[in-house]
């Protein structure tokens, strides 16, 4: 009893250093994903024993106290970098190819948000041990010296880390070239899988060793690629054939910006539908003169659902404006109207020129004959002020360019102002007196917190309404609105600090309880000045569908294999991945895979299952092949002669 101990005693620094970094990880993980355990904590316990292993070679009680101490606030910084990204990104979890994004810095996490639970813990719990086993330290029994402690620590070191490798092994042996794993995995897509620290030496693992995709066999991928042709509906193919095209990405534009539903946005617009209808006259006018996607679904962030609008797919495990900024890729439309009709096309974003690295990837690769970003405006920069730039601004600025009279155009334009945070902005201080004046809100200011945010956000949608009116009244007088098909369409939902979760009176996306509704976000479709008769399409749609739609409208038929999405106007209905969430979405289930199941409506039985998993296996055969295309630029050369030569036939 004795030898156990003076045992215990002379490995208290150790003990104690386990217990507090196992407490400090599992609170991490409950703070993210709100479950107190870890499911697979192998490679976090690798990492606590080679802590232990080096802190117990020490032969002062001293040093002991002085390494456990760095190991732990190792722990705990890594802890707080992690949970405070999750928290700023809406739920996102770590992964290596998110240091691509280090450079726009805070542009990307549009809150800083410190989880102070956790802080205030780590902070007790390392200063205590600091102090503690400084003050107790004399008191323990010296540590047992031995002979070899050098080669000792470092071979057993040496031994765990090769047993982390083999946890890591086996958790990443699928290649990127078999997906179908994912549909069936029973793991949890968050941090209570593999622990905070455990999923970022994961991470480290894959990204060194396992991040592969292999081209495979050429002559198989080439035949998949041109396999199936899908040509223009019978009801809406061709019906804006000839026509100009507009693409808006409205950053994070939701329907309750401008639309009173209490059932659905219970936090929302009070004030009646006339008040808002004299408020958001051009909003409405979208709205009125439209084919409305009010099943329409985003689950992405800006970079890729802007990406999703100009090729209609993205290959899982990297960013690739980044990751692949030179590839070829002759499918995006851009691409395909410059090689068909040659149809120039151009990008305008009133932000940062290099922000997404857009500049470079969206002329190289996607095909955009210029960019224009907001150095190159005629506007003021309010970003230099902490604000974000006006759109109405940019739209006045570059109408001549954006919509040009004497040729057919074609012009992408990814808009700023309703980007959060959503505080007080003093250069739309007119938009919040034109909300009070009209009776929409008694004044922006409110006692809840959350409300006073809803009107900030409101008074940039105003800033928006300005801005399509700017546009509308200019393609009026022009007479290009006879000619001209305008797609607008949120990015993603307004999820900064979890707005569009109080507005829905939905639960926080960062809760277990997730539904798919959060997600619902416009899609408008305005062909010429028509105003469409059965235009409301109830269908479930996402980010994927764009560019088939666009392609269905302007009459173009194309290989359709190496698009995730359909045409709005098809009977085929499209299942969202989100590649930055690893969730499978659709209007009825909302899942990690097949065996993780977050949410389904209760009308969900199991003829629907067996259809979902049959569009899940689709869907993920599609994105195997299209990651050995940009994994391998496959559609590059004469293989992009190939395809813009194919397409030409096709479509005569």
């Amino acid at each position: 009893m004795k030898t156990i101990k003076n045992f215990l005693l002379k490995n208290l620094i150790s003990i104690v250093y386990v217990f507090l970094s196992v407490i400090l990880e599992l609170l991490a993980v409950f703070v993210t994903s709100g479950k107190f355990f870890i499911h697979n904590p192998l490679i976090y316990l690798t990492y606590v024993a080679i802590a232990v292993t080096i802190t117990s070679s020490m032969t002062k009680q001293s040093l002991r106290r002085k390494v456990a101490f760095c190991f732990l606030l190792f722990n705990a910084i890594a802890d707080l970098v992690f949970i405070t990204i999750f928290s700023m990104t809406s739920g996102t979890l770590f992964d290596f190819e998110m240091l691509n994004l280090s450079k726009d810095g805070m542009g990307v996490a549009e809150k800083f948000i410190v989880n102070f639970t956790f802080l205030s813990t780590a902070g007790f719990s390392l200063s205590a041990f600091f102090i503690g086993f400084k003050y107790f330290e004399d008191k323990l029994p010296a540590p047992t010296k031995f002979n070899y402690t050098l080669i000792t620590t470092i071979s057993l070191s040496v031994i765990i880390f090769l047993g982390q490798c083999g946890f890591a092994y086996s958790i990443h042996n699928d290649t990127y070239n078999d997906l179908n794993y994912i549909l069936y995995k029973k793991e949890s897509n968050d941090y209570a899988e593999q622990g905070i620290l455990g999923n970022m030496f994961s991470e480290v693992h894959k990204t060194l060793f396992y991040d592969n995709v292999a081209l495979g066999n050429t002559e198989e991928l080439d035949s998949f690629i041109y396999n199936k042709v899908t040509t223009p509906t019978e009801t809406m193919g061709g019906k804006a054939k000839d026509f100009n095209l507009i693409v808006i990405l409205a950053e994070s534009l939701e329907w309750f910006s401008f639309i009173n539903d209490q059932n659905l946005y219970p936090n929302g617009h009070t004030a009646s539908e006339e008040m808002l209808r004299k408020t958001f006259p051009n909003l409405y006018s979208m709205y009125d003169e439209s084919y409305v996607l009010s099943n329409f679904h985003s689950r992405e962030k800006t970079d890729i659902a802007e990406n999703y609008s100009y090729l209609g797919n993205y290959p899982t495990g990297v960013y690739i404006n980044y990751n692949f900024p030179d590839n070829s890729l002759p499918y995006s439309y851009p691409n395909v109207l410059k090689n068909l009709y040659g149809v120039d096309t151009y990008g305008f974003h009133n932000g940062e020129p290099n922000f997404y690295n857009r500049t470079h990837f969206l002329t190289k690769s996607v095909g955009l004959k210029n960019y224009i970003a907001s150095d190159n405006m005629d506007i003021t920069n309010y970003t230099l002020d902490g604000e974000r730039n006006l759109d109405s601004q940019m739209i006045e600025a570059c109408k001549t360019q954006m919509f040009p009279t004497d040729k057919r155009f074609s012009t992408h334009i990814t808009t700023i102002t309703m980007h959060g945070q959503y505080a007080e902005r003093n250069n739309i201080k007119n938009h919040y007196d034109t909300l009070i004046n009209n009776g929409i809100f008694d004044s922006i200011e409110h006692d809840d917190e959350m409300q006073e945010m809803f009107r900030h956000y409101v008074a940039t949608a105003l800033e928006l309404d300005k801005a399509i009116g700017v546009m509308n009244n200019y393609l009026k007088e022009t007479g290009l609105d006879k000619n001209t098909m305008i797609v607008m369409f949120g990015d993603h939902n307004a999820y900064y600090s979890d707005l569009s979760a109080y507005v829905k009176g939905l639960e926080s996306v960062n809760t277990t309880k997730t539904y798919t509704k959060l997600f619902n976000v416009p899609l408008f479709v305005k062909v010429g000045n028509e105003t469409p008769t059965n235009r409301f399409i109830n269908k479930f749609t996402c980010t994927a569908d764009i560019v088939p739609t666009i392609y269905d409208l302007l009459g173009i038929s194309y290989y359709s294999n190496i698009f995730y999405g359909n045409s709005a106007f098809s009977n085929q209905e499209s299942l969202l991945y989100s590649r930055a969430y690893e969730v499978f979405i659709s209007d009825k289930t909302y899942f990690y895979s097949l065996n993780n199941v977050i949410w389904q409506d209760d009308s969900v039985d199991k003829t629907y299952i067996d259809q979902t998993e049959e569009k899940a296996l689709n869907l993920i055969d599609k994105i195997e092949h299209v990651n050995r295309i940009f994994y391998h630029d496959f559609l590059s050369k004469d293989n992009a002669t190939k395809f813009n030569e194919k397409m030409l036939e096709i479509n005569n």
